[in-house]
């Protein structure tokens, strides 16, 4: 599993002005076109109530930290499966954090490997093995929420394609997932991943859910928020390698909320999206991070134990 991604990490240095290329030219399109969504649509603008996005600051940035809390347990869970996880281990995944902003995630996870390689014992090519089942981990448990969200799909055939995708999962876990633990212990260990992964959709679903009826939409349930965030989400993540994910979350957000909310309104969400989320990055990474340096640098330093 960890092959592929390996290959395009030695070979990136070789293929990147290329990559630049058909990254920078994709990119101007997607925002060529979001302009035009925003001047075609500019009239939807002006009732815009932009004290009511001030007041859910707080708010949203809270849901945040639940998500990224979230994610960091997880990936805790994760890199147990190789080592005794210290406070390090939360230092590292706080600075990577902040390299979220940088352009493509391929950056946020090379530097983390980078990071463990010169900071642990821990070898790059188990960090890499890690941050790919972080990758399929994270889509098996949208798969697992998304059906919930679909008016049209009858509550026993989302249960069942929930079960399907925790089923995955678990037999995921076992095959590739390192044994220091009994195989009941295994097996638990994909299913944490799963429900904290979930945990961190439905954050950002419910930031979803407070931004769209900040824009004046009408109210949408939570289950049908984080649908509609897990389905975005997963496709950032299948197009992450490329810069700032071609504007990808904002166009799927036009497609998904037209129901709700014209075009231009969507594309502004999006925007206050990525800010929120930059915000988050950097207020929630510092802080982990000073906390993690802090207390592993303590007398009594380790999470572990």
């Amino acid at each position: 599993m960890s092959q592929p991604f390996l290959t395009f990490a030695s070979g990136w240095r070789a293929k990147r002005r290329l990559f630049r290329w058909l990254g920078a030219g994709l990119s101007l399109l997607a925002a060529a076109f979001l302009l035009y969504l925003l001047w075609s649509d500019r009239a939807a603008l002006a009732g815009l109530e932009w004290g009511r996005y001030g007041r859910l600051v707080p708010a949203m940035l809270s849901l945040y930290f639940g998500s990224l809390l979230s994610q960091g347990l997880a990936w805790l869970v994760l890199a147990s499966s190789w080592h005794g996880v210290t406070w390090k281990d939360i230092e590292i995944f706080s600075r990577s954090t902040m390299m979220k902003a940088l352009p493509g995630t391929a950056w946020h996870w090379l530097g983390r490997t980078a990071m463990y390689s010169g900071e642990t014992a821990l070898p790059g090519g188990a960090v890499v093995r890690a941050t790919a089942l972080e990758v399929v981990f994270l889509i098996l448990s949208a798969l697992a929420l998304i059906p919930h969200g679909l008016a049209d799909v009858a509550t026993p055939v989302a249960v069942l394609s929930s079960g399907l995708a925790l089923a995955a999962a678990i037999l995921l876990g076992l095959r590739w997932l390192p044994r220091p633990h009994p195989r009941a212990a295994n097996a638990w260990r994909p299913v944490m991943l799963v429900l904290l992964y979930g945990l961190a959709w439905v954050c950002g679903g419910l930031i979803l859910k407070g931004l769209t009826q900040a824009a004046g939409a009408p109210e949408l349930g939570w289950k049908q928020a984080t649908t509609v965030w897990s389905v975005t989400g997963t496709a950032g993540l299948l197009v992450s390698f490329l810069p700032s994910s071609l504007g990808l979350r904002e166009l799927i957000l036009v497609l998904l909320l037209a129901p709700n909310l014209p075009a231009a309104r969507i594309v502004v969400l999006g925007g206050l999206l990525r800010l929120l989320f930059l915000a988050g990055d950097l207020v929630w990474g510092t802080v982990g991070w000073v906390m993690a340096w802090v207390l592993g640098h303590s007398p009594t330093a380790s999470p572990g134990g």
